[in-house]
Order: structure tokens, then C-alpha cells, then sequence
């Protein structure tokens, strides 16, 4: 494998013994990196990151953007996009259902008609199976939030979990971040939200979903 220039995101396919049947880099001249993974139904990968390079045809927003990408099912990149606006996206999870594609992360870019709300805001953006971006929601206050995983709910909805800072959610407002879960249906409407935190900061980093329908978090 030939590097593309400083990091590239590295995707690897081991058989079941553990040999390497492929790998690939994606990447340009800048610092790309890829944090999530999964299968569609047609056998490609999605996955999901953050890019600092131009890649193909598609030109770099300005600082990072969200980068999605297919390959198939012998490594080839066939399809990617950038997400973002003139400053920092990432994603760093993604969940694939009957009706897209949906990614997670953070933006701080004012991004079409949305005004960010502070430094940065946690984002949830679905794409179609073209990976063209159909819309995004934000959550956020004035500092920094970020989504950090995904999973969809057996309503069709989403359960996101990550984290927020000076949360408006809880009555004696604590310092520094909080760990956040959020309740969204399909369309990207939130139903509810928990906020945890103490005095210093907390942060969930994993959501999953139990047998009985309740949710369990990780963090920290």
C-alpha cells in the first residue's frame, strides 16, 4: 500500500481465520482518518470519518470535513462525499436502515440556513444510498457537543449518544461537558433527551440496545 500523504483512513478485510484478504487506503495529502464501519445489504462497506484532504472530485470544504465512502466487496472505493462547511466536521459513527444512511458527529460550520449554535454542535445528517446528504439536525449550546455513536430503535427512530457542554437540561448548571442521550424518530425529530453530569466532565462514547428494548451507555 502506498501512503496518499500524512494519515489515510485504513480499511482492512480478515478472513475468519485471521488472515488479511485485502486492504485499502483512502485518503489525499492530508490527515484522514476513519472511525466506523458496517455492511449494507448489497455486500459494500460504508464507512464513515473525517477528512482533511480533497479526494477525487470532491474538493475539501475548508479545515475537516465529514467523509462517507463505499467500497465493494473486494476494497475498491466506489462512491464517497464530503460533508461539511469553511471549517470542522468529523463523523464517528454511522447506522444504515431501510430509509439511508445516517451518520454522527460534530459540525462548527454554519451549514445551508443552519446558524451554529456555538463552537461546535453535535450533528446527525442522513444520506441516501447514493451517499448524497438529504438533511441534517443539530443539537448544541453555546460550547462544544458531539454525537459519538448511533443505533437505530425498533420504531425506525435513532438513539444517539455523546456528549454536551453547559447542558440547559439540568437545574444547577454543571462545568465542563455532560454526557447526552438523544431520542430521535426517522425524520430527525427529537422526542427526548437525558443529560448526565456532574461537576467536571463527563461524556457517554457507546449506546447500545438490550433484548428487553431499555438502553445501556458507556462513557466517562
Amino acid at each position: 500500500l502506498t501512503n496518499n500523504g500524512s494519515n489515510d483512513g485504513l480499511i482492512i478485510k480478515l478472513d475468519k481465520n485471521g488472515n488479511i484478504v485485502w486492504q485499502t487506503l483512502v485518503g489525499g495529502v492530508g490527515d484522514d482518518y476513519i472511525h466506523a464501519i458496517k455492511e449494507n445489504n448489497e455486500g459494500n462497506i460504508i464507512v464513515v470519518g473525517r477528512f482533511a484532504s480533497s479526494i477525487g472530485e470532491h474538493t475539501n470544504n475548508g479545515g475537516l470535513d465529514g467523509f462517507i465512502g463505499m467500497l465493494n466487496s473486494t476494497g475498491e472505493l466506489v462512491d464517497y462525499n464530503l460533508y461539511g462547511g469553511d471549517q470542522d466536521e468529523a463523523f464517528y459513527d454511522l447506522e444504515i436502515t431501510n430509509y439511508g444512511i445516517y451518520a454522527v458527529g460534530y459540525s462548527k460550520s454554519d451549514i445551508s440556513s443552519y446558524e451554529n449554535l456555538g463552537l461546535q454542535d453535535a450533528v446527525l445528517v442522513k444520506f441516501d444510498d447514493d451517499l448524497a446528504d438529504e438533511w441534517e439536525v443539530f443539537y448544541g449550546n453555546t460550547k462544544g457537543d458531539m454525537y459519538r455513536s448511533i443505533k437505530s430503535t425498533i420504531d425506525d427512530g435513532f438513539i444517539v449518544a455523546g456528549f454536551n457542554t453547559n447542558s440547559k437540561n439540568i437545574e444547577t448548571e454543571p462545568q465542563g461537558s455532560n454526557g447526552v442521550l438523544v431520542k430521535y424518530d426517522r425524520n430527525g425529530n427529537i422526542e427526548w433527551t437525558q443529560v448526565y453530569g456532574g461537576s467536571s466532565s463527563d461524556s457517554f462514547e457507546k449506546v447500545e440496545i438490550m433484548r428487553n428494548g431499555d438502553y445501556i451507555v458507556v462513557g466517562k
